[in-house]
């Protein structure tokens, strides 16, 4: 568990080699050691000794190194981003619960950002928020889904305002409350009147006055 705990912290400096003897490790134990030396590879941008280890790692009887090894493959080694998305999907069904499973949805809302998909990042983002909060810092989770979903906003065409309309109340409250928000409010209405969506419009009205009172 020491050993683990590094891991998840960051600290791999206080894992030397030959405080341990392998040899004296259960199997399960064996695989993190194994793992924790590939890992400090890894650090050392040693990548030629890591990924074969890594690589023999992912059938691990350790669902733990089984995991690790996956996500730290995505990004030890070239691999196209749709791929890294689709491995790391993948991966969100074999570990569940604490800072390991953080560590995974962090990079795979960051991939979806640089995919361009604000959509899927925002929900994975929210992931975070509702599951595993304690693990997190959710006020900077919240900012991030905030920028996220006004920069979507301002990317709909003319011609996609029913799909605008839509991204905009599945997450209506996420929505920034500064100065951002006149700005939104300003573009919203005249879609809803356009879509004849008059009660609606009206509503964000009246809401907006009662932020600015």
């Amino acid at each position: 568990m020491a050993l683990e705990a590094s891991l998840s912290a960051k600290k791999p400096e206080v894992v030397f080699k030959g405080l341990v003897t392998p040899n004296f490790l259960t199997p399960r134990d064996r695989d993190l050691f194994t793992y924790l030396e590939a890992k400090l590879n890894l650090i050392a941008h040693n990548n030629k000794a890591a990924i074969p280890v890594l690589k023999d790692l992912v059938k691990s009887p350790n669902l733990l190194v089984q995991f690790q090894s996956q996500l730290d493959l995505i990004t030890a080694q070239p691999i196209d981003l749709k791929q890294a998305i689709q491995k790391m999907e993948e991966l969100k069904f074999l570990w569940r619960g604490d800072m390991f499973e953080v560590n995974l949805l962090k990079q795979l809302a960051q991939a979806y950002e640089q995919a361009k998909d604000n959509h899927k990042a925002i929900l994975t983002y929210l992931t975070l928020q509702e599951y595993l909060s304690k693990f997190i810092d959710t006020q900077e989770n919240l900012t991030k889904v905030t920028n996220l979903v006004f920069e979507e906003l301002q990317k709909f065409s003319p011609k996609e305002l029913l799909k605008k309309i839509s991204f905009y109340y599945e997450f209506d409250e996420y929505l920034p409350t500064d100065e951002r928000l006149l700005s939104l409010t300003a573009q919203i209405i005249p879609d809803l009147l356009t879509l004849k969506l008059n009660g609606r419009a009206i509503d964000i009205l009246k809401k907006k006055i009662d932020l600015l009172i």
